[in-house]
This record gives structure tokens, C-alpha cells and sequence, in this order.
């Protein structure tokens, strides 16, 4: 598999390892960079939380926190496919913290000019332990 990869703004060397998996696949173009995005954004950068993969129409929204878009395109047919590679790719490697389910009749798109294929990271949950707890006690 080639593709240039030098649009991304990180280091794929961390992702050598996904990218044999992409391969394997057969994984679409499009998915390999969306998949890329957001395992650098999942794995590297925020390695705690639960997400989503989802697709929608776009608003044009910028990233944030909790939103990072992966892929957009004009064509809902590329959107689900990109949207199901890559939640396919998080469900098996990352199943704890990935809360999709696969179902297709999520992904019906309403007619629109642009699409955007997304994930969503909800915040970590608070430790149950507290400080005192958890330090150790001296006597």
C-alpha cells in the first residue's frame, strides 16, 4: 500500500503496526488516512475515554475536544464507507472504548451538499479511588 502521508500533522511511524492491518483489509484509500486520524487522535493524544465513529451531514464544524473530523466528501456512499472501515478497525482493536455497534440502519443520510465522517470522545470517568486511598499511609 502506497499513500502519501504528508498532509497528516503527525508522526505515522507510532502506526506502522495499523497500517499492516489497513492492508490486510483491503481498506479504501480514504479510510487508511480517516483511520489514521483517528488512531493518532485515540491512541496517542487522548489514550483515556470512550468515543464514537459517526457520519452526518456536515455543518462545517471545527474540531474541539470532544468533535475531530476524519473525512468529508460530497458522496454518502464514501462517507459509510469510510465511516463503517473505521469503526470496524476501533471495535476490534480498541473494543472497550469503543461504543459503536454496528448497524447499519444508523447511517441512512439525509440528501445534503457534504458529509463528514467524525469521532466524539466523551471525558474520562472520574477515579473511584480517592487521594487518601490510594496514597500509601505513614506511621
Amino acid at each position: 500500500m502506497t499513500h502519501d502521508y504528508t498532509s497528516l500533522a503527525f508522526d505515522i511511524g507510532p502506526h506502522k503496526e495499523a497500517l499492516r492491518i489497513f492492508d490486510r483489509y483491503g481498506y479504501d484509500a480514504a479510510s487508511v488516512i480517516a483511520a489514521l486520524i483517528a488512531r493518532d487522535l485515540v491512541y496517542r493524544r487522548m489514550p483515556q475515554g470512550k468515543f464514537r465513529i459517526d457520519c452526518g451531514v456536515d455543518s462545517g464544524c471545527s474540531d474541539s475536544a470532544s468533535f475531530s473530523a476524519l473525512h468529508r466528501t460530497s458522496n454518502a456512499m464514501e462517507a459509510r464507507l469510510v465511516k463503517y472501515e473505521v469503526e470496524r478497525y476501533f471495535m476490534r482493536h480498541f473494543p472497550g472504548r469503543c461504543l459503536n455497534k454496528i448497524d447499519d440502519g444508523q447511517d441512512r443520510l439525509p440528501r445534503a451538499a457534504k458529509y463528514v465522517v467524525y469521532t466524539t470522545m466523551l471525558p474520562s470517568e472520574p477515579s473511584t479511588t480517592s487521594p487518601e486511598q490510594s496514597s500509601p499511609t505513614s506511621s
